[in-house]
């Protein structure tokens, strides 16, 4: 995702971390995102993300067994933090490539 100002970016690397990257320095939060999926951002560049990833349901409907058990809510600035994240109920997950 780009964040402002420009050159600003946040992306999720294969071992599922987010990686924030505000004026040359870099923050990672270990999130258990998925990198595939698309990260959503609002006009405060928070970002929302499917994190915790899970292979308890076999289902599969978007190509693999992973799915989220998590949706997250990271500030970028002034600093990096998640500030809200919901856990779903045992058992369930949420298939999809970005929140809605």
């Amino acid at each position: 995702a780009v964040l402002q100002p420009p050159g600003d970016i946040a992306f999720i690397r294969p071992n599922g971390n987010l990686v924030i990257k505000r004026s040359g320095r870099s923050t990672v939060l270990r999130l258990g995102a998925f990198p595939a999926d698309r990260l959503l951002t609002d006009k405060d560049d928070r970002l929302v993300l499917f994190t915790a990833a899970s292979k308890s349901y076999s289902h599969g409907v978007l190509g693999d067994p992973i799915e989220a058990r998590s949706i997250t809510l990271v500030r970028t600035k002034p600093t990096v933090e998640v500030i809200w994240s919901v856990r779903l109920p045992d058992g369930d997950v949420v298939e999809g490539i970005a929140p809605i």
